[in-house]
């Protein structure tokens, strides 16, 4: 009886380990009346994403890029939770694409997202195009709306225009809510990895990602 009050002690302590690796308390759950923006990095931890020819990772571009964007939001009132916070994989155990995908709209469902904004970092095999590119969740007018709403402030920023572009990225559709895509440039484009390799080039892309949620929350 003790041995098997011992076994399952440990498979507690290990569920419990499991979840808190899972769902790091980024955030807590929306507030009444309080937007919440679910803000997700992409990649992360065994996953690079894209590689410029001078090594520089999109992992990193991406996830300094949400933290700028969530400091500014928080500044404004504005409830932020975030998928990853430092270079890890989202989803505990041997990395998997798609279940970690999952992972990340399954948080955004969990914490009552009223928003959710993933970053990443583009690349193409010409090496001539540049600038940001939205895409937004194909079957959703409000997402689409979102998309609009942030296309503007970057590319304000940048210099550089492209309409955005419905999709059917995983974590969009089962995240349930509105949701975008903000490919910030090109890792294979000179002047764009030029550019993301600086750290204050990336916070203003924060800050131009931020100022597009604000205006599409209504808190310009």
């Amino acid at each position: 009886m003790a041995k098997g009050r011992l076994w399952a002690a440990l498979g507690g302590l290990a569920l419990a380990w499991w979840y808190l690796s899972a769902h790091p308390p980024k955030a807590t759950a929306a507030a009444p009346g309080r937007p919440l923006v679910v803000l997700d990095p992409g990649h992360g931890g065994p996953d690079p994403g894209a590689v410029g020819v001078t090594g520089l990772l999109e992992k990193e571009v991406n996830l300094e890029i949400a933290q700028s964007a969530a400091r500014t939001l928080m500044g404004r009132g504005v409830g932020v939770a975030m998928t990853r916070t430092q270079d890890s994989a989202v989803r505990p155990g041997p990395y998997l694409v798609v279940q970690d995908l999952r992972e990340r709209a399954f948080l955004a469902r969990r914490v009552g997202a009223t928003i959710l904004v993933s970053i990443h970092s583009n690349a193409e095999p010409t090496g001539t195009v540049a600038g940001p590119i939205v895409y937004y969740r194909a079957d959703s007018p409000s997402s689409q709306q979102l998309a609009w709403a942030l296309t503007g402030p970057l590319a304000s920023t940048v210099g550089i225009y492209h309409p955005p572009r419905p999709a059917h990225h995983l974590v969009l559709m089962e995240a349930r809510v509105p949701a975008v895509t903000v490919e910030v440039g090109f890792l294979t484009q000179r002047h764009d990895l030029a550019r993301l390799t600086s750290s204050a080039w990336r916070q203003r892309l924060g800050t131009a990602v931020a100022q597009g949620i604000l205006a599409y929350l209504g808190r310009r």
